[in-house]
Parts: C-alpha cells; sequence; structure tokens
C-alpha cells in the first residue's frame, strides 16, 4: 500500500514528541524550543491550541506533559485543552543552579511521565534528584516519594502493572518498585546510557536498552539477574523500541544503519530489516507498549 502525504501542519519551534488520543481525534505533539504543547485536531488536520509548558489518561480526560529543565508536570484537561494544574517534582533548587548555556541534553529533570496501566498512577523519575514521585491521577498529587539510584532515566511499567523498572545511568544500577508497597524491592547492575525497557513473556523477561554498548541486557524479572547481553555491532545507535501486544515480540530502531531489529521474546534471537529510511529513531505499535526516550 502507497501512502501520500496530505497536509502540512504548522506547530511550534522543533516539535519531537508526540502522542495521539485513543479515538484518534487529537495528537499532542511537544514544540521542545518554544517550551509548549501543540493540540492538533487530527478530524480537520489543524492545530487548534498551543499551551506553553505526554501520557494521556485511558478514559482520554487528562494529558500528562513532563517538563524537563523545570522539574515539573502539566496537566492539560482533554475537553477545555487547556492546562489546569502544575505538579512540582524533584529539588526546586536545582532551577536555581540551572546553567542556560548548556544544552538541553545536558539536563537531567523528568523525562516521561509513565501511568500504571489502569491509569491510576503515574510514575515520574527526576534525575537531579535521584528519585521517582508517585502521583494520583484522581486528585493531581504526589503520594511518595521513592530514593532510588543515581539520575535515574524514566520508569516503566511492567505489563500486569506490579512493577515499575527504573535504570539509573549515573551509577550503572536498576531499580525495581513493588507498586503495592511503593518501595525499592531491588537493585541490580545495569549498564551504560540506559534509554529504554522492554517487556516479554507477560514481564517475566525485560530488555534494557544501552546506546554506548548497542546492547540489549536480558533481564529475569523473577529472579532479577542477568541472562545475556544481545550484541548488534559496533558504534550502532540503538533508539526506542515497542513490544507487539501479544508480548511476544521486540522491534528495535537503530538510527546509525537505517535499520529495524525484530527480536523473539521466547529465544532471544533476532532478524535485521534494513533501509528502512534514514536515521530511524523511535517504533510504534497500534495496541502495543510503544515509548520515547
Amino acid at each position: 500500500m502507497k501512502t501520500r502525504e496530505t497536509k502540512k501542519i504548522r506547530l511550534g519551534i522543533a516539535p519531537e514528541h508526540f502522542v495521539i488520543s485513543h479515538d484518534g481525534r487529537w495528537a499532542y505533539v511537544c514544540d521542545r524550543e518554544e517550551g509548549a504543547v501543540s493540540i492538533v485536531d487530527l478530524v480537520n488536520n489543524q492545530e487548534v491550541n498551543r499551551i506553553p509548558g505526554f501520557s494521556i489518561l485511558p478514559d482520554m480526560s487528562k494529558v500528562y506533559v513532563s517538563n524537563l529543565g523545570a522539574h515539573e508536570i502539566g496537566v492539560i484537561d482533554v475537553k477545555s485543552q487547556k492546562l489546569i494544574k502544575t505538579i512540582y517534582v524533584g529539588s526546586s533548587h536545582v532551577l536555581s543552579s540551572l546553567n542556560l548555556d548548556k544544552r538541553l541534553s545536558e539536563i537531567n529533570g523528568i523525562v516521561n511521565p509513565t501511568l500504571t496501566p489502569d491509569g491510576r498512577y503515574i510514575y515520574a523519575a527526576d534525575g537531579d534528584s535521584n528519585q521517582v514521585a508517585v502521583i494520583d491521577t484522581r486528585t493531581d498529587s504526589i503520594v511518595k516519594t521513592i530514593p532510588v539510584g543515581k539520575n535515574p532515566w524514566r520508569a516503566y511499567v511492567s505489563p500486569d502493572g506490579t512493577k515499575v523498572v527504573v535504570p539509573n545511568n549515573d551509577d550503572q544500577t536498576v531499580s525495581v518498585i513493588d507498586v503495592k508497597s511503593n518501595k525499592v524491592i531491588t537493585t541490580f547492575p545495569g549498564g551504560e546510557g540506559m534509554t529504554g525497557v522492554n517487556f516479554v513473556n507477560g514481564g517475566k523477561k525485560a530488555y534494557i536498552i544501552s546506546q554506548p554498548e548497542s546492547a540489549l541486557y536480558v533481564i529475569d524479572m523473577e529472579k532479577y539477574k542477568e541472562l545475556k547481553r544481545i550484541k548488534f555491532g559496533e558504534g550502532l545507535m540503538l533508539e526506542t523500541a515497542t513490544t507487539t501486544p501479544d508480548g511476544k515480540t521486540v522491534y528495535l530502531a537503530c538510527s546509525t544503519n537505517n535499520s529495524v531489529y525484530v527480536i523473539d521474546g521466547a529465544t532471544d534471537k533476532y532478524t535485521r530489516i534494513p533501509d528502512v529510511g534514514l536515521s530511524p529513531w523511535a517504533v510504534g505499535i497500534i495496541g502495543g507498549n510503544s515509548y520515547c526516550h
């Protein structure tokens, strides 16, 4: 099937990440260099609002926007398309020491808020304060702050919603939080530059992406130990991956060789799909577990 461009929609400066509402009506796009979120009507193909500043609740009532340099999460009401609340996370003293001459990639704030599958809680990892905030989406308030390792990247929730996995890049460890008690139940060794976690086999196994090593760490999520490492070659830049709805297969984008790797969750064997386009950044599957770094 051939695809074609139907329309160009003018957004803010440097649009990068986005999410689409479950009914396919709205897109929420982060205008990274403008500090704003563009709201796009996908029926009429036009931007209808731009809110200065993306997780979305299962009932599509609210959108949560992480603000990397501000250590806060903005809450957008979908019905009114307006910012209704700001939730402050992490250490406020970090803001006063922020060097505006530094590149955004060197700021370790909140990369992404992560919803539990039932939409009840958000887990927001703050890299500067080495903690994860637990937010109740009914009240949009922080109910607990959990200390983890140094420079946590973001939180990843297991498919059954019982555990949260947090890669800590400065001390190269991985923290596992029990959702029921909201406590760290174990910490195990990780790798360099961890940018993603994908669960397979119902959450019994996880793949942790290490960009500098061009590898996946294969983790036994019942014994919390490394089983093996899958190496894809030297100097390859692995980006983000998505897991199919059945939890059996992972698709991983590699920007340096214009490929997507397909990993079998049962055997850990992979095949390569070459020439998918120039510098693929992320993979998305409808109904799958998709994310971006």
